[in-house]
C-alpha cells in the first residue's frame, strides 16, 4: 500500500522550540469561554491587533531614512570621483548625523510597541519539553498560575517604572549625548516603553482568560473565586512598593525590599539558573521568562528599586541598539520574496539541477542558505527566514 500523501500544513516544522501562532481572527473567541470574559477578550485582542497594525506603519519612515543614506552616500562619492564635488555640497549629500539616530530609534519603537501585537498572535517562543506531555487542562493550569504569579506583577511593575523613565527624559528635555554627534531628544522613542508595557499588561488579561477556558468549568471556578484575594493583594502589593505612605504596611514592605539578601550571590545565581530551566521546560514563553525571573532574582540579590532601575536602563539600551533595524528590513525582504515566488523557484531550480543526486533537497537547502547567507550577513537573520520558506518544501 502506498504512503498517504502529507499535508504541509499539518506537519510540525519545529520540534522543541515552538510558536503558538494562533489561526482565531483578532477579537474572535470560543463560543463556550465564559460570557463576561468573551467581550474582554475580543476587545483587548482588537486594541492590539489595531496597535500591531499602526506601529507597523514605521516601517515606511524606517526604509525611508536607511534608502536617503544609502543614496546619499554613493551618489555623494560618484559625483566626488567625477570632478562635482561643489554640486554634492550644495546638494548636501554624504554621511548624515540624523540618520543613524533616527533609523534605530524607529527600530527599538518596534520592537518595544509592538510586544502585545506578537502576543496576542501567539508567535513568542516556548519550549515544550514537559509542557507537551501534559493534558491540556494541566498545561492550562500552569499557564493561568504562571500568569498571574510572575507576568501580570511584572508587566505592571515595568509599565509604571518605564512611564517615571520617560517622564524624567520628558520633563528634562534630555538628549543622547552619550554615543550621538546628532544628540537627539530621548523622550519620543522612550514612549514605546511605558505603551509597549501596558499594551503586554493588557493583553496578559486575554491569555489569562483563554487558560481558564481550557482548564475547563470546574478548576476555572477555583480560580475565579480566589481571583478578588488576588487582586487585593496585587493592588497592596504595587501601592505598598510605588506609594507607601497612602497603604497600610507600606514603610514596613519598603525597608524590607531594601534589606541585603542573607545568601551569598553566586548562591543566588546557581538557584536562577535552576529556576530558568525548570520554568522554560514547562512551557511558559522564554521571553517572559528571563523578564520574570530578572525582576524576581535582581530584587533577591540587590533590592526592587535597583533592580527596575537596571531592567529599564537594559530595555532603553536594547532599544537603542542599531542591529534591531536589521530585522524588519529582512522580514520584509522575506516578505516580498516569498510573496514573489523567487524562494520556491530557487529551490525549485537547484532541486532539479541536483536530480540525479541522492538527498537533492538537502543540497538544495545547503545552496539556496550559502546564498542568502552572502546576501545578508547575518546569521539570526538566515536562520530564521530560511527556516521559514524551507519548512514547506522540506
Amino acid at each position: 500500500m502506498a504512503a498517504e500523501e502529507p499535508i504541509p500544513e499539518n506537519l510540525e516544522i519545529a520540534d522543541e522550540l515552538i510558536a503558538e501562532r494562533r489561526a482565531e481572527a483578532p477579537g474572535e473567541t470560543p463560543e463556550d469561554m465564559t460570557p463576561w470574559q468573551r467581550p474582554i477578550t475580543a476587545a483587548i485582542d482588537v486594541i492590539n491587533f489595531r496597535a500591531g497594525q499602526i506601529i507597523a506603519l514605521l516601517m515606511i519612515p524606517l526604509i525611508a531614512v536607511v534608502v536617503y543614506e544609502v543614496i546619499s552616500r554613493n551618489l555623494d562619492s560618484i559625483l566626488i570621483d567625477a570632478g562635482f564635488a561643489g554640486l554634492a555640497k550644495a546638494l548636501h549629500l554624504g554621511p548624515t548625523l540624523w540618520v543613524y539616530d533616527m533609523s534605530r530609534m524607529i527600530a527599538g519603537v518596534l520592537w518595544m510597541a509592538a510586544a502585545g501585537y506578537g502576543l496576542m498572535r501567539g508567535v513568542h517562543i516556548r519550549a515544550d519539553f514537559l509542557y507537551r506531555n501534559w493534558t491540556e487542562k494541566t498545561q492550562a493550569t500552569v499557564d493561568a498560575t504562571l500568569y498571574l504569579l510572575f507576568f501580570m506583577p511584572s508587566m505592571i511593575f515595568f509599565t509604571w517604572v518605564s512611564t517615571e523613565f520617560w517622564w524624567s527624559a520628558f520633563s528634562s528635555g534630555e538628549t543622547n549625548s552619550v554615543d550621538s554627534a546628532w544628540g537627539p531628544l530621548l523622550w519620543p522613542a522612550r514612549t514605546a516603553m511605558p505603551v509597549g508595557g501596558f499594551l503586554l499588561l493588557i493583553q496578559g488579561i486575554p491569555e489569562i482568560f483563554r487558560a481558564f477556558h481550557k482548564m475547563g468549568k470546574d478548576r476555572e471556578r477555583i480560580f475565579i473565586m480566589a481571583l478578588p484575594f488576588y487582586l487585593t493583594a496585587l493592588t497592596w502589593l504595587v501601592l505598598a512598593i510605588f506609594l507607601p505612605d497612602v497603604i497600610p504596611g507600606g514603610a514596613w514592605f519598603t525597608e524590607i525590599m531594601k534589606a541585603t539578601p542573607s545568601i551569598d550571590k553566586p548562591t543566588i545565581g546557581l538557584i536562577m539558573m535552576g529556576a530558568m530551566l525548570f520554568v522554560i521546560f514547562i512551557g511558559f514563553p522564554i521571553s517572559f521568562t528571563l523578564i520574570f525571573l530578572a525582576f524576581v532574582f535582581g530584587i533577591w540579590g540587590y533590592n526592587f528599586f535597583f533592580a527596575t532601575f537596571l531592567m529599564t536602563l537594559g530595555t532603553n539600551s536594547t532599544m537603542l541598539n542599531d542591529q534591531l533595524m536589521a530585522v524588519p528590513l529582512f522580514v520584509l525582504m522575506g516578505i516580498v520574496m516569498e510573496s514573489a515566488g523567487l524562494m520556491e523557484r530557487l529551490f525549485s531550480s537547484v532541486q532539479m539541477i541536483m536530480s540525479r543526486v541522492r538527498g537533492a533537497l538537502f543540497i538544495a537547502v545547503l545552496i539556496v542558505s550559502t546564498i542568502f547567507a552572502a546576501a545578508t550577513g547575518i546569521v539570526g537573520a538566515s536562520v530564521t527566514m530560511l527556516g521559514i520558506m524551507a519548512g514547506a518544501t522540506m
